[in-house]
């Protein structure tokens, strides 16, 4: 399994060698590329099993009748909202704004409201 691993890690590694413009130090530049992509996919690995819990809970609440799925939607935008830089006084208005369909800013669509409340930092 690890070899296999390995294999399609320096298969990848050549690919990119070939679509890009030579560097000065290739081999270095090659060697931290096959130590960012190992990283990486550790991380993405150990992040898998998080991504599974989550989806596992929306579908508990929904199941259960507790959220629907346009709530469950709702409730991670406003956390969304809760992480990024906005400014606390305008949190008010952007939960209400999203309750609402976000008429206010980005002419209905949600999605484009939040993007224009947030400055492109969005979901």
């Amino acid at each position: 399994m690890k070899e296999d691993k390995k294999e399609r890690l320096d298969e990848i590694a050549a690919l990119v060698r070939k679509e890009r413009k030579p560097l000065e130090d290739d081999e270095e530049v090659q060697k931290h590329m096959r130590e960012f992509i190992q990283r990486f996919a550790v991380i993405q690995d150990k992040m898998e099993p998080l991504k599974q819990n989550a989806k596992e809970l929306q579908e508990v609440y929904k199941e259960n009748g507790w959220l629907t799925s346009d709530q469950i939607r709702l409730a991670k935008r406003v956390l969304t909202l809760l992480q990024s830089d906005l400014p606390i006084e305008d949190l008010p208005k952007a939960i209400d704004m999203f309750i609402e369909g976000g008429e206010e800013i980005g002419g209905g669509d949600t999605e484009k409201g939040m993007k224009a409340m947030l400055g492109d930092q969005g979901e």
